[in-house]
């Protein structure tokens, strides 16, 4: 299929995620609603945002951190069929998501009510969370990166 033909009911996503990381641990936030489900702090791109623009604002919007946004860990892409939008239009979308490592200085985390719950994860303990599927190939990079270092 052409890019510029694309079907109307379908579109093409940005996904951004943060790998806080702050005294040699990982912060994680619970997403509202789920027993015991944990995903990395981020969101959608907007459209005229630039990437670690919209990152620092989904982690600033979900947490109240200020963050230093450093290298790519992962890149990745997901289906999703459907997605639903705000508007209640539901399309199938392919997703592009993308983790950065980032820092900062600040410990105090205030979360949205996207989420009910957040924790500092020392890295060993990061693979015994169960995670979202937007959060898990991003922490198996991370954790591998962590592991050759």
């Amino acid at each position: 299929m052409d890019y510029y033909n694309l079907e109307v009911s379908r579109a093409f996503l940005i996904s951004l995620k943060a790998i806080i990381t702050l005294n040699g641990a990982t912060l994680i936030l619970r997403i509202a609603g789920t027993a015991d489900q944990w995903e990395l702090p981020g969101g959608l791109l907007e459209m005229d945002e630039p990437l670690t623009d919209g990152l620092i604002r989904e982690v600033l919007e979900e947490t109240g951190l200020a963050v230093s946004v450093g290298k790519i860990v992962a890149a990745w892409d997901a289906q999703v069929d459907p997605f639903t939008f705000r508007d209640s239009r539901m399309l199938n979308v392919r997703v592009i998501l993308i983790a950065y490592l980032c820092t900062t200085s600040e410990e105090t985390v205030k979360i949205s009510d996207e989420h009910d719950a957040f924790r500092w994860v020392p890295n060993d303990e990061l693979i015994h969370i169960s995670f979202a599927a937007n959060s898990s190939k991003a922490i198996q990079a991370y954790l591998l990166q962590v592991e050759s270092t």
